[in-house]
């Protein structure tokens, strides 16, 4: 027996912060976090990936 799941009725859309809005995010950010937010913002690293630059080995 095969079940057919519904497809959700709206598309995701996408917003893509601009450079001077990723920059304007860091500048508003404690020095610690600022750095978080431009490795976020223009490299798209993920939550997990930018707090892990604060974990030693």
């Amino acid at each position: 027996m095969q079940f057919k799941v519904p497809r959700p009725a709206t598309k995701h859309v996408y917003v893509i912060a601009t450079r001077e809005q990723v920059q304007a995010l860091a500048d508003a950010m404690p020095p610690n976090l600022a750095l978080g937010v431009l490795l976020a913002g223009t490299l798209g690293l993920l939550k997990a990936r930018c707090l892990a630059r604060n974990v030693v080995i």
